[in-house]
């Protein structure tokens, strides 16, 4: 989440020239940031209480829209920056996906041991 923070705390003008190059590439990012953050939730969250699936997508997107409401506002002051609500919606999404991905992992046999 730090990393996340760090990130959307970059002014305009620090962000590389490839965001600007390549169309939608931060929103890919954002759904990449928060797919690995929704991996790490589903993992937390599966370790405290085993949820079914829908639950667990509910949960991990839930948890991403929120955080994700949150740097948006923090980005809108940030100079050149701006709130959007795609965005938000890749953020959520992403977490979602994170929570699906888990799951898919953990029952393909394909997770870590220890997880």
């Amino acid at each position: 989440m730090a990393l996340i923070v760090m990130g959307s705390s970059r002014p305009a003008s620090d962000i590389p020239r490839l965001f600007t190059l390549i169309p939608h590439l931060d929103k890919i990012a954002h759904t990449v940031e928060y797919t690995i953050l929704g991996l790490l939730l589903a993992r937390v969250a599966m370790r405290l209480r085993p949820l079914r699936l829908a639950q667990l997508t509910a949960v991990c997107g839930a948890f991403a829209l929120a955080f994700g409401i949150t740097d948006e506002l923090h980005q809108s002051f940030v100079p050149g920056r701006s709130v959007s609500l795609v965005d938000l919606a890749a953020d959520t999404a992403g977490g979602a996906l994170g929570a699906l991905a888990w799951v898919l992992g953990h029952r393909s046999g394909h997770a870590p041991a220890a997880w």
